[in-house]
């Protein structure tokens, strides 16, 4: 694993034009890692940003940019939905790979649903609604989301 230390919390990193400021590391993914951040000039906007090092495994690069790809053909900020995250922008630079895309500030539907309980019926039935109406939206363009499971499936506060 790469020992390069990463961004610290508080710094601010060009992102395209962009100047943003890291607020918390939200974890690691299967490509990298991914950081809560704000635009500078529009700090009540906040944004995710998956980063993956420039140096990552070839193979893992490539996923990386197909998914940029991916995500960014379903999410077209004219025509995307709004069970699907936006993808708002990306940029390469000497060292990362950078997808900035919607925070999703409700976390995941697997941390609302109670070990050997589950969730009220109603909340299943409301999610499992969004799921459905974001997966056409997915569908309508040629998408197909092959693993879908509640950890990868991310809710807004709301």
């Amino acid at each position: 694993m790469n020992k390069r230390k990463p961004p610290e919390t508080g710094s601010i990193i060009k992102i395209g034009k962009e100047s943003c400021k890291m607020l918390n590391f939200l974890g690691e993914g299967a490509f990298g890692e991914v950081w809560l951040m704000v635009p500078v000039a529009n700090p009540d906007v906040p944004c995710a940003v998956k980063r993956i090092r420039n140096d990552a495994d070839p193979d893992v690069l490539k996923n990386f940019r197909k998914e940029f790809l991916i995500q960014k053909r379903v999410s077209n900020e004219n025509d995307g939905h709004e069970n699907v995250i936006r993808v708002m922008g990306s940029k390469t630079d000497h060292e990362w790979h950078n997808l900035v895309v919607e925070y999703a500030n409700g976390g995941e539907l697997f941390d609302k649903i109670e070990p050997d309980v589950g969730m009220p019926p109603a909340w299943a039935q409301f999610f499992f609604r969004q799921l459905i109406t974001g997966l056409k939206a997915c569908h309508e363009k040629d998408v197909v989301h092959r693993d879908i499971k509640p950890e990868n499936l991310l809710l807004t506060a709301n």
